[in-house]
């Protein structure tokens, strides 16, 4: 089981969920993001080339070709069309339900994952999301950028929206949605000038509210041709090593409920993009670094530093 002895991961919570492995397969809006000006942002880093838009000529093939290599690499039978490029629900939402429901309804689909940000989450999208999935047992997910609470923070990323746009974009989707939506924050370890205590309390915010089901977390990363890449150049500022990030996330996994899902610990990036930091392992090792670590810690999910 590896880290799932230690973790709620969204591995874990899929094969409980439908019984068995389910893989995710990338499409996309191909609409972009309309605020384009976080200082980290590369989407050629975040979004794979082999994303699916869900429209005109061919794109079903490509789904079915993405579902076969899928299956043949994890013995996958169920998948989740997973809208990951940057904010999948902007636009007109006439369009984005039809794609939307186009990509839910395809053979071997049971999920639809949608990754946002807090300022661009409607009521009507929400209901355009729930009118798309073909079945009440479809899993739907979205996964909402909030990145840090702290103003400082969201600042120095450019992000353009605070704390209170997520709040109330996750008590809307709750609202409208009910049970049936789940949503992940996603939020950003090593923020530089943010504490562990600081990057602890997002994570309490992000995840109380009962709507927030799952958490993705990873370190800062430097890309080439972002302001961030500027930034570095200019004022270096420093960044965790793998060990001293491991440790880090052995504190976030003491802090979260033993309900959340983490559906992401670590991240990489394409050699020729990433700046800093550079690391040494890939991420399997890193997952096997940091299962050690609990296991050596007495590290739980949620255990709040009481051995298990």
């Amino acid at each position: 089981m590896g880290l799932d002895r230690y973790v709620n991961t969204f591995n874990r919570y899929l094969r409980e969920r439908f019984g068995e492995r389910v893989a995710r397969i990338s499409f996309d809006t191909g609409i972009p993001c309309p605020w384009g000006k976080c200082v980290f942002c590369d989407n050629r880093v975040f979004v794979p080339p082999t994303a699916i838009v869900p429209e005109g000529h061919g794109w079903e093939a490509r789904f079915v070709a993405q579902r076969e290599r899928a299956a043949a690499r994890y013995g996958a039978r169920k998948f989740i069309a997973y809208f990951q490029s940057g904010t999948s629900t902007a636009g007109d939402p006439e369009r984005l339900g039809a794609l939307y429901r186009r990509a839910a309804h395809l053979d071997g689909v049971v999920g639809l994952s949608l990754s946002t940000r807090p300022d661009h989450v409607s009521e009507e999208i929400v209901r355009r999301i729930l009118a798309a999935v073909p079945s009440p047992d479809t899993d739907i997910w979205m996964e909402i950028g909030l990145q840090s609470i702290h103003p400082r923070s969201l600042a120095f990323l450019n992000r353009g929206h605070d704390a209170a746009d997520y709040d109330r974009a996750v008590e809307m989707i709750h609202r409208v949605g009910g049970d049936r939506i789940k949503v992940s924050a996603h939020l950003i370890a090593a923020i530089p000038g943010e504490t562990t205590d600081d990057l602890l309390e997002t994570v309490r915010h992000a995840t109380a509210h009962p709507a927030v089901r799952g958490v993705k977390i990873h370190h800062l990363q430097v890309y080439r041709e972002t302001p961030l890449a500027a930034l570095f150049e200019r004022e270096p500022f420093g960044l965790p090593g793998e060990e001293e990030y491991i440790a880090l996330l052995g504190d976030i996994l003491r802090a979260l409920p033993p309900r959340i899902v983490v559906m992401r610990l670590f991240t990489d990036a394409p050699d020729d993009r990433l700046i800093a930091p550079r690391w040494r392992s890939g991420t399997q090792e890193l997952l096997r670094k940091l299962e050690e670590h609990c296991e050596k810690h007495t590290i739980r999910q949620g255990n709040n530093g009481v051995p298990a």
